[in-house]
Protein backbone atom coordinates (compact mmCIF):
# COMPACT_ATOMS: atom_id res chain seq x y z
CA UNK A 1 0.00 0.00 0.00
CA UNK A 2 1.49 3.46 -1.11
CA UNK A 3 0.78 6.29 0.26
CA UNK A 4 2.79 8.88 1.58
CA UNK A 5 0.80 10.82 4.52
CA UNK A 6 1.36 13.57 7.19
CA UNK A 7 0.40 12.51 10.93
CA UNK A 8 -2.21 15.19 11.37
CA UNK A 9 -1.23 17.81 14.68
CA UNK A 10 -3.96 19.66 17.19
CA UNK A 11 -4.25 22.68 14.49
CA UNK A 12 -5.30 20.34 11.89
CA UNK A 13 -7.76 18.30 14.01
CA UNK A 14 -9.27 21.89 14.86
CA UNK A 15 -9.69 22.46 11.30
CA UNK A 16 -11.54 19.19 10.52
CA UNK A 17 -13.65 19.60 13.14
CA UNK A 18 -14.52 23.26 11.93
CA UNK A 19 -14.93 21.74 8.31
CA UNK A 20 -16.94 19.04 9.28
CA UNK A 21 -19.53 21.00 11.00
CA UNK A 22 -20.98 22.12 7.71
CA UNK A 23 -19.56 19.07 5.54
CA UNK A 24 -23.10 17.51 5.19
CA UNK A 25 -24.47 20.63 4.06
CA UNK A 26 -22.10 21.03 1.40
CA UNK A 27 -22.22 17.95 0.17
CA UNK A 28 -25.91 18.00 0.03
CA UNK A 29 -25.02 20.81 -1.99
CA UNK A 30 -22.30 19.37 -4.03
CA UNK A 31 -24.60 15.52 -5.16
CA UNK A 32 -27.13 18.08 -6.27
CA UNK A 33 -25.03 20.60 -8.39
CA UNK A 34 -23.82 17.42 -10.11
CA UNK A 35 -27.43 15.96 -11.06
CA UNK A 36 -28.17 19.45 -11.81
CA UNK A 37 -25.55 19.38 -14.80
CA UNK A 38 -26.16 15.76 -15.42
CA UNK A 39 -29.87 16.29 -15.58
CA UNK A 40 -30.51 13.16 -13.20
CA UNK A 41 -33.71 13.19 -11.23
CA UNK A 42 -33.92 11.28 -7.71
CA UNK A 43 -36.62 9.14 -9.86
CA UNK A 44 -33.92 7.67 -12.17
CA UNK A 45 -31.09 7.31 -9.38
CA UNK A 46 -33.76 5.24 -7.67
CA UNK A 47 -34.15 2.70 -11.63
CA UNK A 48 -30.25 3.00 -11.49
CA UNK A 49 -29.57 1.96 -7.46
CA UNK A 50 -33.09 0.36 -6.37
CA UNK A 51 -31.84 0.29 -2.73
CA UNK A 52 -31.97 3.83 -1.97
CA UNK A 53 -35.89 5.12 -2.27
CA UNK A 54 -36.64 8.38 -4.32
CA UNK A 55 -37.30 10.10 -1.24
CA UNK A 56 -33.77 9.34 0.29
CA UNK A 57 -32.16 10.70 -2.82
CA UNK A 58 -34.66 13.95 -2.34
CA UNK A 59 -33.55 13.94 1.54
CA UNK A 60 -29.60 13.68 0.55
CA UNK A 61 -29.91 16.75 -1.36
CA UNK A 62 -31.65 18.94 1.27
CA UNK A 63 -28.76 21.45 2.55
CA UNK A 64 -31.06 23.12 5.31
CA UNK A 65 -31.77 20.19 6.64
CA UNK A 66 -28.80 17.39 5.60
CA UNK A 67 -28.61 13.76 6.47
CA UNK A 68 -25.65 12.05 7.50
CA UNK A 69 -24.39 10.81 3.98
CA UNK A 70 -23.17 7.22 4.12
CA UNK A 71 -19.91 6.45 2.37
CA UNK A 72 -21.13 3.62 0.14
CA UNK A 73 -24.18 5.86 -1.22
CA UNK A 74 -21.73 8.78 -1.97
CA UNK A 75 -19.07 6.23 -3.52
CA UNK A 76 -22.54 4.65 -5.81
CA UNK A 77 -23.22 8.24 -7.03
CA UNK A 78 -19.88 8.90 -7.54
CA UNK A 79 -19.60 6.01 -9.96
CA UNK A 80 -22.92 6.17 -11.40
CA UNK A 81 -22.46 10.13 -12.48
CA UNK A 82 -18.43 9.36 -13.47
CA UNK A 83 -17.97 12.16 -10.60
CA UNK A 84 -14.14 12.83 -9.38
CA UNK A 85 -14.35 12.69 -5.49
CA UNK A 86 -12.67 15.64 -5.23
CA UNK A 87 -16.30 17.32 -6.31
CA UNK A 88 -17.49 16.40 -2.78
CA UNK A 89 -14.78 18.15 -0.80
CA UNK A 90 -15.07 22.14 -0.39
CA UNK A 91 -11.88 23.32 -2.86
CA UNK A 92 -9.85 25.35 0.07
CA UNK A 93 -9.94 22.44 2.27
CA UNK A 94 -8.09 20.49 -1.08
CA UNK A 95 -6.12 23.02 -2.24
CA UNK A 96 -4.60 23.63 2.02
CA UNK A 97 -3.71 20.05 1.44
CA UNK A 98 -2.22 20.48 -1.75
CA UNK A 99 -0.67 23.93 -1.68
CA UNK A 100 0.97 23.24 -5.46
CA UNK A 101 -2.65 23.07 -6.77
CA UNK A 102 -4.24 26.20 -8.39
CA UNK A 103 -8.24 26.52 -8.62
CA UNK A 104 -7.88 25.82 -12.36
CA UNK A 105 -6.10 22.66 -11.77
CA UNK A 106 -8.01 21.62 -8.84
CA UNK A 107 -11.07 22.19 -11.50
CA UNK A 108 -9.36 20.62 -14.25
CA UNK A 109 -9.12 17.17 -12.43
CA UNK A 110 -12.83 17.25 -11.98
CA UNK A 111 -13.96 18.17 -14.93
CA UNK A 112 -11.82 15.27 -16.69
CA UNK A 113 -13.95 12.21 -14.57
CA UNK A 114 -16.08 13.29 -18.07
CA UNK A 115 -14.28 12.56 -20.68
CA UNK A 116 -14.33 9.04 -22.04
CA UNK A 117 -10.46 7.71 -22.90
CA UNK A 118 -10.17 8.59 -26.53
CA UNK A 119 -11.56 11.85 -25.41
CA UNK A 120 -9.23 12.50 -22.75
CA UNK A 121 -6.44 11.45 -24.76
CA UNK A 122 -7.18 13.60 -27.41
CA UNK A 123 -6.85 16.48 -24.62
CA UNK A 124 -3.75 15.33 -23.53
CA UNK A 125 -2.25 15.77 -27.17
CA UNK A 126 -3.66 19.33 -27.52
CA UNK A 127 -2.21 20.16 -24.63
CA UNK A 128 1.01 18.80 -25.23
CA UNK A 129 1.03 20.56 -28.59
CA UNK A 130 0.03 23.59 -26.86
CA UNK A 131 2.51 23.36 -24.46
CA UNK A 132 5.46 22.79 -27.19
CA UNK A 133 4.78 26.55 -28.55
CA UNK A 134 4.96 27.52 -25.30
CA UNK A 135 8.42 26.72 -25.25
CA UNK A 136 7.69 23.61 -22.34
CA UNK A 137 9.26 20.81 -23.78
CA UNK A 138 7.22 17.85 -22.09
CA UNK A 139 6.54 15.30 -25.21
CA UNK A 140 9.21 12.86 -23.85
CA UNK A 141 7.33 13.18 -20.51
CA UNK A 142 4.10 12.42 -21.73
CA UNK A 143 4.42 8.34 -22.73
CA UNK A 144 5.33 7.51 -19.26
CA UNK A 145 2.68 9.42 -17.84
CA UNK A 146 -0.25 7.90 -19.93
CA UNK A 147 1.37 4.32 -19.30
CA UNK A 148 -0.37 5.48 -15.84
CA UNK A 149 -3.57 5.26 -17.15
CA UNK A 150 -4.91 1.74 -16.48
CA UNK A 151 -6.52 0.29 -19.54
CA UNK A 152 -10.39 -1.36 -18.54
CA UNK A 153 -12.18 -1.10 -21.41
CA UNK A 154 -15.76 -0.91 -20.06
CA UNK A 155 -15.03 -3.02 -16.45
CA UNK A 156 -14.82 0.45 -14.64
CA UNK A 157 -18.79 1.49 -15.15
CA UNK A 158 -21.26 0.41 -13.05
CA UNK A 159 -23.57 -1.83 -13.81
CA UNK A 160 -26.91 -0.77 -14.94
CA UNK A 161 -29.07 -1.73 -11.95
CA UNK A 162 -26.24 -1.62 -8.63
CA UNK A 163 -27.32 -3.74 -5.29
CA UNK A 164 -26.58 -1.14 -2.76
CA UNK A 165 -26.64 -3.98 0.14
CA UNK A 166 -23.92 -5.71 -2.06
CA UNK A 167 -22.21 -3.10 -3.07
CA UNK A 168 -21.80 -2.04 0.48
CA UNK A 169 -20.91 -5.01 2.02
CA UNK A 170 -18.45 -5.30 -0.83
CA UNK A 171 -17.03 -1.83 0.02
CA UNK A 172 -16.82 -2.17 3.82
CA UNK A 173 -15.01 -5.26 4.04
CA UNK A 174 -12.54 -3.84 1.41
CA UNK A 175 -12.18 -0.91 3.46
CA UNK A 176 -12.04 -3.25 6.99
CA UNK A 177 -8.70 -4.92 5.61
CA UNK A 178 -7.02 -2.07 3.63
CA UNK A 179 -7.74 0.71 6.78
CA UNK A 180 -6.10 -1.89 9.66
CA UNK A 181 -3.35 -2.13 6.54
CA UNK A 182 -3.25 1.17 6.30
CA UNK A 183 -2.50 2.02 10.51
CA UNK A 184 -0.43 -0.95 10.65
CA UNK A 185 1.49 0.52 7.74
CA UNK A 186 1.99 3.94 8.72
CA UNK A 187 2.43 3.33 12.83
CA UNK A 188 -1.12 4.99 13.40
CA UNK A 189 -2.75 3.96 16.99
CA UNK A 190 -5.89 3.23 16.91
CA UNK A 191 -6.58 5.81 19.33
CA UNK A 192 -5.09 8.48 17.30
CA UNK A 193 -7.60 7.55 14.47
CA UNK A 194 -10.35 7.95 16.80
CA UNK A 195 -9.42 11.03 17.22
CA UNK A 196 -8.45 12.13 13.89
CA UNK A 197 -12.00 10.55 12.62
CA UNK A 198 -13.47 11.66 15.44
CA UNK A 199 -15.24 8.39 16.22
CA UNK A 200 -14.85 6.43 19.39
CA UNK A 201 -12.87 3.49 19.43
CA UNK A 202 -15.04 0.99 19.37
CA UNK A 203 -16.12 2.32 16.14
CA UNK A 204 -12.94 1.95 14.61
CA UNK A 205 -12.20 -0.67 15.69
CA UNK A 206 -15.62 -1.54 13.74
CA UNK A 207 -14.83 0.00 10.45
CA UNK A 208 -11.95 -2.88 10.84
CA UNK A 209 -13.88 -5.84 11.21
CA UNK A 210 -14.25 -7.30 7.46
CA UNK A 211 -16.62 -10.14 8.78
CA UNK A 212 -19.27 -7.16 10.23
CA UNK A 213 -19.14 -4.52 7.42
CA UNK A 214 -20.34 -1.37 9.68
CA UNK A 215 -21.93 1.71 7.55
CA UNK A 216 -18.99 4.70 7.59
CA UNK A 217 -20.10 8.52 7.42
CA UNK A 218 -18.65 10.44 4.61
CA UNK A 219 -17.39 12.89 6.76
CA UNK A 220 -15.41 10.33 8.48
CA UNK A 221 -13.74 9.41 5.21
CA UNK A 222 -13.48 13.15 4.79
CA UNK A 223 -11.53 13.56 8.29
CA UNK A 224 -9.04 10.49 7.29
CA UNK A 225 -7.85 12.02 3.89
CA UNK A 226 -7.52 15.70 4.49
CA UNK A 227 -6.24 14.53 8.16
CA UNK A 228 -3.49 12.40 6.51
CA UNK A 229 -3.58 14.36 3.33
CA UNK A 230 -4.13 10.63 1.44
CA UNK A 231 -3.79 11.53 -2.33
CA UNK A 232 -4.53 7.72 -3.12
CA UNK A 233 -7.93 6.98 -1.59
CA UNK A 234 -8.46 3.74 -4.36
CA UNK A 235 -6.19 1.76 -1.62
CA UNK A 236 -9.11 1.34 0.47
CA UNK A 237 -11.12 -0.55 -2.32
CA UNK A 238 -8.36 -2.75 -3.51
CA UNK A 239 -9.69 -6.01 -2.03
CA UNK A 240 -13.44 -5.37 -3.48
CA UNK A 241 -14.17 -8.42 -5.82
CA UNK A 242 -18.25 -8.34 -6.71
CA UNK A 243 -17.54 -5.11 -7.88
CA UNK A 244 -14.14 -4.83 -8.92
CA UNK A 245 -15.23 -2.75 -11.73
CA UNK A 246 -15.51 0.26 -8.78
CA UNK A 247 -11.66 -0.23 -7.85
CA UNK A 248 -10.79 0.00 -11.37
CA UNK A 249 -13.08 3.46 -11.53
CA UNK A 250 -11.37 4.95 -8.79
CA UNK A 251 -7.57 3.96 -10.31
CA UNK A 252 -8.18 5.38 -13.55
CA UNK A 253 -9.89 9.16 -11.82
CA UNK A 254 -6.51 8.91 -9.70
CA UNK A 255 -4.22 8.72 -12.51
CA UNK A 256 -5.81 10.99 -14.55
CA UNK A 257 -5.88 13.56 -11.82
CA UNK A 258 -1.88 13.04 -11.43
CA UNK A 259 -1.29 13.72 -15.24
CA UNK A 260 -3.36 16.66 -14.94
CA UNK A 261 -1.13 17.83 -12.44
CA UNK A 262 2.22 16.87 -13.67
CA UNK A 263 1.27 18.85 -16.61
CA UNK A 264 -0.48 22.01 -15.45
CA UNK A 265 2.24 22.74 -12.61
CA UNK A 266 4.79 24.51 -14.95
CA UNK A 267 2.40 26.31 -16.54
CA UNK A 268 1.87 30.30 -16.08
CA UNK A 269 -1.96 30.93 -14.55
CA UNK A 270 -2.95 32.33 -18.26
CA UNK A 271 -2.05 28.66 -19.98
CA UNK A 272 -3.49 27.12 -16.83
CA UNK A 273 -6.51 28.95 -17.53
CA UNK A 274 -6.29 28.22 -21.49
CA UNK A 275 -6.00 24.55 -20.28
CA UNK A 276 -8.82 24.78 -18.16
CA UNK A 277 -11.11 26.85 -20.87
CA UNK A 278 -10.28 24.04 -23.55
CA UNK A 279 -10.82 20.78 -21.63
CA UNK A 280 -14.70 22.76 -20.24
CA UNK A 281 -15.21 23.14 -24.42
CA UNK A 282 -14.48 19.84 -24.67
CA UNK A 283 -16.56 18.99 -22.14
CA UNK A 284 -19.88 20.39 -23.10
CA UNK A 285 -19.71 20.14 -27.07
CA UNK A 286 -18.57 16.39 -26.90
CA UNK A 287 -20.75 15.35 -23.54
CA UNK A 288 -23.08 17.54 -24.03
CA UNK A 289 -22.74 19.12 -20.24
CA UNK A 290 -22.17 22.44 -19.16
CA UNK A 291 -19.98 21.88 -16.56
CA UNK A 292 -20.11 24.48 -13.26
CA UNK A 293 -16.71 25.59 -11.66
CA UNK A 294 -16.14 24.09 -8.22
CA UNK A 295 -15.75 28.25 -6.98
CA UNK A 296 -19.48 28.34 -7.32
CA UNK A 297 -20.21 24.55 -6.25
CA UNK A 298 -21.22 25.00 -2.49
CA UNK A 299 -23.44 27.93 -3.31
CA UNK A 300 -25.52 26.43 -5.48
CA UNK A 301 -28.92 25.92 -3.54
Amino acid sequence: MLNNIEHPNQADIAKLDFYASTFDAELSTAIKARMLQLDITPTQLNRRIPGISKSAWCAYIQSTAPHSHALHNLAAFAWLSQSSCLAFLHSKQVLAQRPYLCAKTLDSMIISSRLNEGLFQQFLQLLVDKMDTWGHNTKQDVAPLLDTIPIFNNEFLMPEKLDIYEFKADYYQSIAHQLQEFREEHQIDIDFMATVLNEPISRIEAFEDPDNPTTIPAVSAMRLKLGFKVQDTSIFAARMHKYRAFYNYQQIKYAREEIIVALMQPLTPTQRQWAHDTLQTIVKYCCGITMISISGLHHLH
